[in-house]
């Protein structure tokens, strides 16, 4: 189920309120998935093939000492994903739930949480919701057009992408934020009275690559380089972006965990929304927040759930797909990076191992 904030109340000190906009920043890969970051190559798409491939086939590669080292890394990764918990508040669902079935690229579950967010600010206002994933780019485009159609079902009314941030190259997460950055700068540009009562609420909902708050670079303080230790060091360069004078709040939800695994490999996981998450946006775009000057209104908690029909998205075929040993999966390019955007089956390591034992064959009998 799906939970609707309660309509806004009239009278008393809302009349005072400042009206606001909303805009939601949705990456895709990273929020509507899980992922799980595969040292340089390309991160391995969290699906049902990979983790039973994983689950077969963990126990037949020798330890990590040997020349096995990458593929026995991956199941390990894969196995120690599947077993954990998708929010430290969690004691019962673990990210083996959010596993993309088949050959789908979007987790229904973590499709819902973001139909809630939706639906959420849009009760609150008016709303935008501007997608800054990869899947921007136009090659995307019939995928965009088949999570429009699986979010119209959750919604309840047609739903398509209102814009999307400008078609810029990204390497790092601060490419992404810049370009988020630009956005902003351009919807206060073209829009009028925001500083002058009227209110810009942002929620940003991106993974950023996989990649920590661990004080990488982005933008400057005093002409300093900011460095990215947490969530508000994002929110306020991005409300540094935009002219002092206009009034812009900003939430960003950063959907990623990391630990180490019993013998030491660590793990880094795009994890996906959760409901934690969820209630974070909700929090944020139910309370009327001016972040500079500060300034708070409370709104009622979101109260009523609505049932939503069951999705299936992005469906290729409706039996999975069986996979034999040493067979090559042909996967699309599901996964939002630039560097290796191609998704890594597990598959393949066993392919590629096949290939390269028969080529001193190949030589001998040329």
């Amino acid at each position: 189920p799906v939970h609707r904030p309660s309509p806004l109340p009239r009278g008393g000190a809302m009349e005072m309120a400042p009206s606001f906009e909303t805009v939601i920043f949705v990456d895709v890969d990273g929020v509507l998935n899980v992922g799980v970051k595969d040292g340089k190559q390309g991160p391995l798409m969290f699906n049902e093939t990979n983790c039973r491939y994983a689950e077969h086939n963990a126990a037949e590669v020798p330890d990590q000492r040997s020349g096995d080292h990458a593929e026995r890394g991956a199941f390990e990764k894969v196995l120690s994903v599947m077993a954990k918990t998708d929010s430290p508040e969690s004691t019962d669902n673990t990210f083996a739930e959010l596993a993309c079935r088949g050959q789908e690229h979007i987790a229904v579950p973590l499709l819902r949480r973001l139909a809630e967010i939706i639906i959420g600010a849009r009760q609150q206002g008016p709303t935008q919701v501007v997608l800054a994933s990869n899947w921007r780019r136009p090659k995307y485009a019939p995928r965009v057009h088949c999570l429009e159609q699986e979010l119209s079902k959750l919604l309840g009314e047609h739903f398509v992408f209102d814009a999307r941030t400008r078609q810029l190259e990204e390497n790092t997460a601060a490419d992404r934020l810049r370009c988020i950055g630009d956005f902003l700068v351009s919807r206060c540009a073209a829009a009028v009275g925001f500083g002058g009562g009227r209110l810009l609420r942002a929620v940003v909902l991106d993974d950023l690559f996989i990649t920590p708050l661990d004080g990488w670079l982005c933008g400057e303080v005093a002409g300093s380089p900011r460095r990215v230790l947490s969530e508000a060091d994002i929110e306020a360069y991005l409300r540094s972006r935009v002219p002092a004078t206009a009034s812009v709040a900003v939430k960003v939800i950063h959907p990623y965990s990391e630990w180490n695994t019993e013998s030491g490999l660590r793990v880094q996981v795009a994890s996906g929304l959760t409901q934690q998450h969820v209630q974070q946006a909700l929090t944020f775009l139910t309370t009327m927040i001016v972040q500079e000057p500060a300034k708070q209104v409370d709104l009622p908690e979101p109260a009523t759930k609505v049932d939503l029909p069951e999705v299936c998205v992005n469906k290729v075929s409706a039996q999975p797909r069986r996979v034999e040993i040493g067979e090559a999966l042909s996967v699309e390019k599901p996964w939002d990076m630039v560097a290796g955007e191609t998704s890594a089956s597990l598959v393949g390591f066993r392919f590629k191992k096949c290939l390269w034992a028969a080529v001193p064959w190949m030589w001998m009998h040329m």
